[in-house]
């Protein structure tokens, strides 16, 4: 039986994995930051939403108040409806919903303009069901991509970007003092001295 024989040196080297955009997100302040200020955004849009829908839900089924099905069936289902309408509405007239505004951050196309209603309407169509949403977040984080993205994000091509800085993580300090060090390619935690990345490489 004739043996395989490997040649020194010929071998193809195997390209480094890159890191998701968890990995990334759990070694890098500013990106942690940054979501930490869009779900709290969204936190603020959400109360704002669901007092509309508390009031909306008690008109109309003031007459039967004490059919709790209908209640519990068909507010979540107005809950949904109004997020896409609320945000699509002010996502692509003003770039911004009011919880936005108010964390400092900014919803624009890959070119930096406002979304288009088409475009706002993509990346927002996940929040007809929380379900929904946390599944655009996931994969949106958990693949290798831009870590400012959902997934919805990437399709609608859009992202959303912090014009200030409302609430702030504090940089993680090495034990010699100074801020941390990280690969902004894959979010390797460096020494201070490194020129490469030892995991992909990249140039620092």
């Amino acid at each position: 039986m004739p043996r395989l024989i490997r040649s020194a040196g010929l071998e193809k080297p195997r390209e480094p994995a890159l890191a998701s955009n968890l990995d990334r997100i759990g070694n890098d302040r500013k990106l942690q930051t940054h979501w930490l200020n869009r779900i709290m955004a969204l936190l603020i849009d959400s109360v704002l939403l669901g007092i509309i829908v508390g009031i909306i839900a008690a008109i109309v089924t003031l007459p039967a108040l004490f059919d709790v099905p209908m209640i519990l069936l068909g507010a979540p289902l107005m809950f949904g409806i109004l997020s896409i309408f609320y945000f699509v509405f002010m996502e692509s007239a003003y770039g911004a919903t009011i919880g936005k505004r108010i964390m400092g951050l900014k919803v624009v196309t890959l070119d930096g303009r406002n979304p288009n209603v088409e475009k706002a309407f993509i990346r927002n169509v996940s929040k007809i069901h929380w379900a929904l949403l946390l599944i655009d977040l996931l994969i949106g984080l958990g693949t290798k991509g831009d870590s400012n993205q959902k997934f919805s994000d990437r399709i609608a091509g859009t992202t959303v970007v912090s014009e200030r800085i409302v609430f702030q993580i504090p940089e993680s300090k090495s034990a010699t003092g100074h801020e941390a060090k990280f690969c902004p390619r894959c979010g390797l935690q460096l020494s201070r001295e490194a020129s490469y990345c030892t995991r992909c490489g990249t140039k620092q």
